[in-house]
């Protein structure tokens, strides 16, 4: 688990910035503008990845329960939740200024093996805390909703929380 998460944070890392951290994508952050990184994880470990994978990515630790607690710092991960993170914070930094949200969407039965693509596709959206208020959060995912069918049992709709 913990390096299809880890994973995961460098091949979202990678899309928004270089190796230095210089920004490539996602510089504009004005009223009305959600930058989403959208992330297909249909075919990763067979669709192993769950709702903790997910909240692990963008919240580190803090935001799961101790049993799925990996050590690994979130990309919207504040520093007071996890003091011993600075670099991975200042790394992050980009991601978590500019982001909104991550999209993680799936198929909703696997196609490996079928002659057609299916594309009905399921959704866990994990909205920036430091970027989405909550009124915005309830707009965003009425509009996913009408889309895309969730699949996570969380309701996304609620603000993680850093403890």
């Amino acid at each position: 688990m913990k390096v299809r998460v880890a994973l995961l944070l460098r091949r979202s890392i990678n899309k928004c910035q270089d190796a230095t951290g210089v920004p490539i994508k996602f510089r504009d952050v004005s009223e009305g503008i959600y930058n989403l990184m959208v992330v297909n994880i249909s075919e990763i470990q067979l669709t192993m990845f769950d709702e903790w994978d997910g909240l692990l990515s963008a919240y580190g630790d803090p935001a799961v329960p101790l049993f799925y607690r990996l050590g690994l710092f979130g990309l919207f991960q504040n520093l007071n939740a996890n003091p011993n993170g600075e670099e991975l914070y200042k790394k992050f930094s980009h991601f978590r200024e500019t982001i909104c949200g991550i999209l993680f969407v799936k198929f909703s039965e696997s196609n490996l093996g079928k002659i057609y693509i299916d594309r009905n596709l399921e959704y866990l959206l994990i909205l920036n805390n430091n970027l989405v208020s909550t009124e915005e959060r309830k707009l965003i995912e009425t509009r996913f909703d009408s889309l895309l069918n969730r699949w996570a049992k969380r309701n996304s709709s609620e603000s993680v929380s850093e403890t």
